[in-house]
């Protein structure tokens, strides 16, 4: 039998469809909207087993990709609609809403990738803003320890406004580009650098996990201090990326909590600066810092709602004061 397209199947059944790489949906202890926030609930049986439910059903989340899964989308559709390509534009359709005392962007990051030259990259892509508008940003981390950010708007109206302290040199209002070039690919342009970046992400059993849960989270724990300080735990404990850190304070001395919905581990990358090759992603010798935040030892890309406090002059420091 079938519903909606998808076999209804017992939790032994769908271990053999997993293992043979075919889709099936199995439910858990709550109808799917409970995990997914589906406004559908097909008439299938429930099992006891969250995990296998991950397993079959990838990174379904509460951006009602259900729906469209559940209504009889062939193979290829249904994985081109769980890609990170796809789930990150359904989620990035949601605005991000002012609030007092709270600078917040939206968007996906590669929150830092380590290479095995020993220089480090990382790329904010934020299209909502509460403080200016979108905006794309690349930092690199040379081997000798000295930061540059580049901007495509103004400092104070993007990452410097959070981090220029930590930088030797920012370059704002230079065009970057990023395109998706691939479900799974993205690629990076940087021309004032002379920079070229190209990664492919993936999903794995941990990020499948942690996205369901992520995405059914209310968006108030996401400013709980405690429920992120244990986030952090749980990422490092998980990753296998060295230490995470949701929360704590921006070089510019902000206080800021991250709010990621969807995670994903760079698979593959490959960057050059002024025609120097950056070799292949490895871990650094030691896990670099940007103020309170710990960068990762491997590529990771998250999608969110980033949130910090309100820049405010004379209590933070200025993001004018590092611009080349």
């Amino acid at each position: 039998m079938r519903a909606y397209g998808l076999p209804r199947c017992s939790t032994e059944e769908a271990a053999i469809l997993v293992r043979s790489g075919k889709p099936a949906v199995v439910k858990d202890i709550e109808a799917s909207h409970m995990i997914a926030g589906s406004r559908h609930t097909p008439p299938v049986q429930f099992t006891q087993n969250s995990a296998l439910f991950a397993l079959v059903m990838g990174a379904v989340h509460r951006y009602d990709l259900c729906d469209s899964v559940f209504r009889g989308n062939s193979m290829e559709q249904w994985k081109a609609l769980r890609s990170p390509e796809e789930m990150i534009r359904r989620a990035q359709l949601k605005a991000v809403i002012a609030q007092p005392g709270r600078d917040e962007v939206t968007g996906f990051a590669i929150v830092g990738q380590p290479f095995a030259s020993g220089d480090l990259l990382c790329l904010r892509r934020f299209p909502a803003s509460t403080f200016g508008p979108g905006y794309v940003s690349v930092w690199h981390r040379a081997p000798s320890g000295q930061w540059t950010i580049y901007t495509s708007v103004a400092a104070e109206l993007s990452c410097p406004r959070f981090v220029g302290a930590a930088a030797s040199r920012v370059v704002d209002e230079t065009p970057i580009t990023v395109n998706w070039t691939g479900p799974s690919d993205i690629s990076v342009q940087v021309p004032s650098a002379n920079l070229q970046w190209s990664t492919r992400v993936t999903s794995t059993l941990v990020t499948r996990l942690m996205n369901i849960m992520m995405s059914a989270m209310p968006a108030v724990l996401f400013r709980n201090n405690a429920v992120l300080s244990i986030m952090s735990l749980m990422s490092t404990a998980m990753l296998s990326a060295g230490r995470f850190r949701l929360r704590g304070h921006m070089p510019n001395r902000q206080w800021f909590q991250a709010g990621p919905r969807l995670v994903w581990v760079v698979a593959e990358a490959h960057a050059t600066i002024e025609g120097r090759d950056l070799g292949p992603a490895a871990p650094l010798a030691a896990q670099v810092m940007l103020g309170e935040v710990p960068l990762p030892q491997r590529g990771i890309l998250m999608s969110g709602t980033f949130s910090f406090e309100e820049y405010t002059s004379g209590r933070h420091l200025s993001p004018r004061a590092f611009v080349a």
